[in-house]
């Protein structure tokens, strides 16, 4: 399940302990147009934030927060050559200002396909010893994933992927599907446009992708618009049967994405926020099928979940 929070979130995290008198920028007028786009990107102005970041790049060229918050703005927007491009302009100024940097680079590099490249700045990355275990152990795997596509795409294999047609699709988005191990079962999370009180959608655009693009400042909004829901297809002579929508108790008014099922498909796992003690995060919860319906969710508690955030489980 995707997860929109505010770039100013996002900057605090990775930036986190920067101040005035720490910044790699001793110039006042590059340090104002800094201070006064993050305010911006706070509001979700993301033109007039990007706008004052340039600023503070063109009063000094060697202002390397700059780069990395504009790097991080560009990847939120889904820019992600400019993103790359904010990257290496950071590195340039100091290579090793922020190791992290090079992974963040390496992510979105893989994203394109750009597998050698990504792997590069992953073995760089790996080369810094004050990262903690838990980015090393990332990046161990994902350079484990790059060698493998490497590898792939210089062996390739014929793949003809064929759309699933109308009763499994639709004008909304559908991801995320999950597969009983006989084939014969599919759950999908379908994002749909919520529906308000006179039971009308709450915005004419079908999917987040449609509505960002003609509101690019509306992303922090997606969520108050849409909700994901589950459906299930099931396959009866080959054929995959018009989906239908869960139901309840598993739907409810609010999210419910990223499922997981057992081979058997009597078993689903599954996440769930903001809901009862899940306020302001994430759990994993679980549900089971028997007699062809399905049972109240259960929040599967500690040590599964915890105070923090967890999603998209796999079984």
């Amino acid at each position: 399940m995707k997860h929109l929070i505010t770039i100013f979130i996002i900057i605090c995290s990775i930036y986190n302990g920067f101040s005035q008198q720490n910044y790699s920028s001793q110039n006042k007028k590059a340090i104002k147009f800094y201070e006064d786009a993050l305010v911006e990107f706070d509001r979700f102005n993301y033109s007039v934030g990007s706008d004052l970041m340039l600023k503070a790049i063109k009063a000094d060229k060697s202002f390397i927060e700059a780069y990395l918050v504009l790097a991080e703005v560009s990847t939120e927007q889904n820019k992600y050559n400019d993103a790359i491009k904010y990257y290496y302009q950071a590195i340039k100024v100091n290579p090793d200002f922020f190791p992290s940097m090079y992974l963040s680079m390496a992510k979105l590099e893989m994203f394109q396909a750009r597998f050698e490249k990504a792997k590069n700045n992953i073995k760089t990355f790996l080369t810094f010893t004050n990262t903690s275990k838990q980015k090393q152990s990332e990046a161990g795997n994902l350079l484990k994933i790059c060698e493998f596509a490497i590898q792939a795409m210089n062996n390739p294999v014929p793949f003809n992927p064929v759309n699933l047609g109308d009763s499994v699709n639709s004008p909304y988005s559908e991801y995320w599907p999950s597969l009983t191990a006989d084939g014969t079962q599919l759950v999908i999370t379908r994002m749909l446009p919520i529906k308000n009180a006179e039971n009308e959608p709450v915005t004419k655009f079908n999917t987040p992708e449609e509505f960002i693009s003609n509101n690019p400042e509306g992303r922090n909004k997606v969520f108050e618009l849409y909700q994901e829901d589950f459906y299930i297809s099931v396959k009866e002579n080959n054929t995959w049967q018009y989906a239908m929508e869960i139901g309840a108790p598993i739907k409810t008014n609010q999210s419910e994405g990223a499922q997981s099922l057992t081979s058997d498909g009597l078993k689903m796992y599954f996440t769930v926020c903001n809901r009862g003690n899940t306020k302001r995060r994430c759990d994993i919860y679980q549900s089971e099928q028997i007699d062809g319906n399905w049972t109240e969710p259960v929040n599967l508690e500690s040590p599964v979940n915890s105070e923090y955030w967890e999603a998209q489980p796999s079984i």
